[in-house]
């Protein structure tokens, strides 16, 4: 190949089309690189043409065709075909081309010899592979089908020579084009077939009808006589016209159509095939942008049904939040107003214990206390469906801050010590290694739930002895372990009931409902809460000896120094903390907004008791109007949240801009009231401006103290 490679530079007329033609073959069965083959065979036959070898460009056509019939380009590969044996006819070499007859008649057209025709006139047929290639290129980067029929009718003008050419698809003219000097003008059009003038419908109609490509040489001299007469054809004279179906696996898209009104004859087989070709890519490309079209639609159907469908579910899930958060307003307010009417109730008879008969006075304390135990049982079923109504759309999160643990601890058991004793029972705490000052990053109020729950089961289920809960702390791969345990002398259960206490809805037998009461979803919630946590929890009961249940938390230290980064104000959901003792002497004048009067006059005579001054306000315009009338004075606003006219939150908003607009710098801490729990809720009450934010029913220990925190407010203004 070496020699070869020399021999065509020194004389390439000679041996160049030689040398290409054998690293056309290299490129075809040894590289397997078909672009490379494709365009050394097309060099080599140009030079064979161009230096006058017939039987070197015989044979280059040949091993053409083979190499293209290989690689199952049938169509292109019969026009290489065609065009070999045309070459050994014209050569002389008959007995090769009647023997390329005789393997291929079916393929091969037979060149029949006529005297008046020159040798000069038979032209061996040769394919654009030049404008095959580019229009493969284009198809390919053609993004939408109107960019690609333009593209493409430019191409089949460059290629054919055409004065005119139409793209049918469909029954509509998608796509024209005009040469006129030299330039073409191409646009997409859109226009209906029934209405097109451009060309013969007689001969757009015949191959749409056959399928098969026409060729007319004169067609307003055509012996056909259907044709010569075509309106379009006889009225202009046309000349050369082309047709031919775009069709992909006998499914028709539509026609080609061009014609050359300045020559007749125009169009040759060479083109014929090129064309064919370029139809069948445009059809095949047509077939896939319309299957891309169509999933395009189904995805942005499918996208805009799942848009729908959120949505829906979004209105689904603000509908029920609503519904929630009414019916949270629409319980505790009686709630609240139960508790406070019992502790007002309290209230009067210490006052005026001498002067009722001994008999009634335990009497009306009994019935108190059954009020009290009925609203407590009351709120902790509330609390437990409207806890589940939040895990059942995914809205429970946890509230993650500093928690001093020995102090959570230690109000639980304050909460629950007063019922302990009432049963008879001790309730003992075992925090051995919990240091007093330590702190974690949690939930407190999810932590509190948790072990309220335990405790309060404890001690329902107990008759006699004791329940001890006991908290160990550990360090595992940098985090923080709290393992606790809440172990009673109880009824304790067997296994089978064991397996059933955490599932929605469910007791360990059907008797405990009958016996204890309770709506089975406490323990379901707590085995959740803990699993947010990290944790999870183990149960070990003894059927008449007592139950044990223990979970783990995993959470992480927090350094006294790290403190700042977490603090913000706080969300009370429960008690507040234990509270330095204030001066009595000093009297806080408190603004209570309040729609509610029941609930309204319960808060104003637990402050009154407290030694507060109070006003009122039914709704957030109002408490408007009255900070602005009493703002020199204010210490505190306690304000309830859904309230006609103007609720607690924009009724804040108003106080903190009207607060801004006075130069005196004064702060009027805002507590808000809710009877809701969800943290959508105490956000919006923090961001539109409250100090804290309190869960309804509260208690007057609750506001006790609250009025003594105000009363050993730091210098911050947040509490």
């Amino acid at each position: 190949m070496f020699q070869l490679k020399t021999w065509s530079e020194q004389c390439p007329e000679n041996y160049l089309n030689k040398y290409l033609m054998v690293q056309a073959e290299y490129a075809a069965h040894v590289q397997k690189d078909q672009w490379q083959a494709m365009c050394l065979y097309e060099s080599a036959i140009e030079s064979c043409i161009s230096n006058h070898f017939l039987h070197e460009s015989a044979i280059a056509y040949e091993l053409q065709y083979l190499f293209l019939n290989q690689s199952n380009c049938k169509k292109i590969a019969r026009g290489c075909l065609q065009s070999s044996y045309e070459a050994y006819h014209k050569w002389g070499a008959r007995r090769k081309a009647k023997q390329m007859l005789l393997q291929q008649p079916s393929i091969l057209t037979p060149i029949i010899h006529n005297p008046h025709l020159s040798s000069s006139s038979h032209t061996p047929l040769t394919i654009d592979t030049h404008g095959v290639i580019k229009a493969a290129q284009i198809l390919s980067s053609s993004v939408d089908t109107t960019t690609l029929l333009n593209n493409m009718i430019n191409i089949i003008m460059e290629t054919s020579g055409a004065t005119n050419a139409f793209i049918i698809i469909d029954g509509v003219v998608e796509a024209q084009a005009s040469q006129q000097d030299g330039v073409i003008h191409a646009t997409t059009t859109g226009q209906p077939y029934s209405g097109w003038t451009g060309g013969s419908k007689t001969v757009v109609d015949q191959v749409m009808s056959t399928k098969l490509e026409m060729i007319i040489e004169c067609a307003y001299l055509d012996s056909n006589h259907q044709i010569s007469s075509d309106p379009f054809i006889s009225k202009n004279k046309c000349k050369s016209i082309l047709c031919t179906p775009i069709a992909y696996q006998g499914d028709l898209k539509g026609v080609l159509y061009i014609n050359n009104d300045l020559m007749s004859g125009c169009f040759k087989p060479n083109l014929v095939s090129v064309l064919s070709i370029l139809s069948t890519q445009l059809a095949i490309s047509l077939q896939n942008k319309k299957y891309f079209e169509n999933q395009l639609l189904s995805i942005e159907k499918t996208a805009q049904e799942q848009t729908h469908r959120a949505e829906r579910e979004e209105a689904n899930r603000r509908k029920q939040e609503e519904f929630i958060d009414r019916i949270c307003h629409e319980i505790r307010n009686p709630i609240q107003g139960i508790y406070g009417n019992c502790e007002a109730i309290k209230l009067i008879m210490e006052e005026n214990v001498n002067k009722i008969n001994p008999d009634q006075c335990s009497f009306i304390k009994e019935c108190i206390d059954s009020i009290e135990i009925c609203s407590r049982y009351q709120r902790i079923v509330t609390d437990d469906v409207l806890l589940l109504s939040k895990l059942e759309m995914g809205l429970l999160s946890l509230h993650q801050t500093p928690v001093n643990i020995h102090q959570v601890v230690t109000d639980v058991i304050s909460m629950n010590m007063a019922e302990a004793v009432r049963n008879g029972l001790q309730l003992i705490t075992n925090m051995n290694n919990i240091d007093k000052k330590q702190l974690i990053i949690t939930d407190a109020n999810r932590l509190s739930m948790v072990l309220i729950n335990f405790i309060t089961n404890a001690i329902k289920f107990t008759s006699k002895g004791s329940i001890t809960l006991s908290c160990d702390m550990s360090y595992n791969a940098g985090d923080v372990v709290i393992v606790f345990s809440v172990k009673d002398t109880g009824c304790g259960m067997e296994q089978d009931e064991v397996l059933r206490l955490f599932k929605r809805f469910s007791q360990g037998n059907q008797t405990v409902h009958s016996e204890y009461g309770g709506s089975g979803l406490g323990l379901f919630i707590s085995k959740i809460v803990v699993g947010l946590m990290g944790g999870e929890i183990k149960v070990k009961s003894v059927k008449g000896q007592g139950s044990e249940f223990i979970f783990d938390i995993h959470c992480t230290e927090v350094k006294e120094k790290e403190i700042k980064n977490f603090y913000q104000p706080i969300m009370i959901e429960g008690p507040l903390s234990q509270v330095e003792v204030a001066n009595d002497n000093k009297v806080l004048h408190v603004l209570v907004v309040e729609d509610n009067k029941i609930n309204q006059k319960v808060i104003v005579n637990i402050l009154k008791n407290q030694g507060c001054q109070c006003v009122t306000a039914d709704n957030g315009q109002e408490a408007h109007r009255q900070y602005l009338k009493y703002r020199d004075d204010l210490d505190l606003i306690i304000s309830d949240v859904v309230m006609p006219v103007m609720n607690g939150y924009d009724s804040t908003k108003l106080i903190r801009q009207s607060e801004a607009s006075f130069k005196d710098g004064k702060h009027v801490y805002i507590v808000g009231l809710s009877g809701n729990m969800r943290k959508e809720h105490h956000d919006t009450g923090l961001a539109s401006g409250m100090d804290a934010f309190y869960n309804k029913p509260c208690t007057k220990e609750d506001i006790r103290k609250l009025v003594e925190y105000i009363k050993n407010k730091p210098s911050s203004n947040v509490i």
